[in-house]
């Protein structure tokens, strides 16, 4: 079968997997963001980008 589906001739079947495996990590990504806890999200967003960046300690003391 994987030789089947790896065959040069079967482009339709290689590029209908890669469509529905695209859509299905898409749904998946959204959905995971979706559900995120506004908690997590908030707590990310104050890291640091850079690591000599200490506003963040600052802030809490």
């Amino acid at each position: 079968m994987f030789k089947y589906l790896m065959d040069m001739n079967n482009y339709e079947t290689l590029a209908a997997m890669s469509t529905v495996f695209f859509f299905l990590l898409f749904i998946g990504i959204v959905i995971g963001v979706l559900f995120m806890r506004r908690q997590h999200t908030v707590y990310m967003e104050k890291l640091p980008l850079d690591e000599k960046d200490y506003s963040i300690q600052e802030e809490r003391e």
